[in-house]
């Protein structure tokens, strides 16, 4: 018992190891995403600031004509400032996020490196189906470290168990030894000697009660905390489920919308441009598609940070993980029914 309760040990040990790499590694990933996110972010705010620089042009070009006035110019020079001063708030994000990576990576040279933003294209998350969760945990690290607790102390409990029972120690001893009569030398002769020993805790009944009554709380406390944990992590995958869902619905919808908004702002822009509309139409129409492009690229990284978070709830990812060597086949024989 007490061999098998150190072998469970040693596996919590190892998948606790595995659960702090799983952190790291979303971690990692998480302010990759971030990062991505907030440079695609700044791309679109210098392309729309660009195109508001030109018609800022435009509009200068015309009011010194007498086509426009001045308060026109001045609107338009307000949205022009005002989308380019959100692209610091979002470089720094962008540098954060940069530091952090190489941090948790352990090689500064990272912040040096030149990250071009990849597609827009999501990792493919499969859809989890009923009853699916419950089977995905089996490979979450911190449930396994909490069963493998529970082995060890269920091995504990059994060890505790033994000390009520009668105990058997042998000894022996063998060797040569010479004879000698008279001081005539009669040679070597042979001898064995084997004696027993049987204990009982006669004497030791309080303290074998203790450790009794200390075992078995211990192993009903390792008991409640892996149903809590189990009950918790899955909590975490419904909860990532059902936010990935709902994120992915948003998303779809944003894109529409900003798919619409650039199409009506290129719109504007050919009826400005032939005399047709006034400046304001314009500018709405260009606050609109900024306005829908940003939330279109926030939503698309909050669908990556969303993924990360489903891969730490079902215990990092879908490709599974090969399982620690010398589980205690004994100790979990013992393991009490989770409720």
């Amino acid at each position: 018992a007490g061999a098998a309760a150190a072998d469970a040990d040693a596996l919590a040990a190892e998948h606790s190891m595995r659960g702090v790499r799983l952190l790291v590694m979303s971690d990692v990933v998480s302010n990759y995403f971030t990062l991505v996110g907030a440079q695609r972010q700044v791309a679109t705010l210098r392309a729309i600031s660009a195109m508001q620089d030109e018609t800022l042009r435009l509009v200068t070009a015309r009011q010194q004509v007498g086509l426009a006035s001045a308060f026109d110019v001045e609107r338009a020079q307000t949205d022009a400032l005002s989308a380019r001063a959100q692209i610091p708030p979002l470089e720094t994000q962008a540098a954060v996020a940069r530091h952090r990576i190489a941090v948790l990576i352990a090689d500064q040279s990272f912040n040096t490196r030149n990250i071009q933003p990849s597609s827009d294209d999501l990792a493919n998350v499969p859809e989890a189906k009923p009853g699916q969760p419950a089977e995905l945990l089996q490979r979450r690290p911190d449930v396994l470290a909490l069963m493998a607790q529970l082995d060890a102390a269920n091995a504990r409990r059994q060890q505790a168990k033994a000390e009520w029972f009668p105990q058997l120690f042998l000894g022996a001893s063998f060797g040569r030894q010479g004879l000698n009569l008279n001081g005539a030398d009669l040679g070597a002769a042979r001898f064995t000697n084997v004696a027993g020993l049987l204990a009982m805790p006669l004497f030791n009944a309080g303290r074998t009660q203790a450790i009794n009554d200390a075992a078995e709380s211990a192993q009903q406390e390792a008991l409640l905390r892996a149903e809590d944990g189990i009950v918790r992590a899955l909590e975490d995958v419904e909860n990532a489920l059902v936010t990935l869902a709902q994120e992915r619905r948003r998303s779809g919808s944003l894109q529409l919308a900003a798919a619409s908004a650039e199409t009506a702002q290129n719109r504007a822009q050919s009826l400005y441009n032939r005399g047709q509309i006034d400046l304001l139409p314009l500018l709405d129409s260009q606050r609109a598609r900024l306005t829908a492009r940003l939330s279109a690229n926030e939503s698309n990284t909050r669908l990556l940070l969303d993924s990360v978070q489903l891969y730490k709830a079902l215990g990092g990812g879908w490709q599974v993980f090969e399982q620690p060597s010398n589980p205690t086949a004994s100790a979990k024989a013992d393991r009490p029914p989770l409720s």
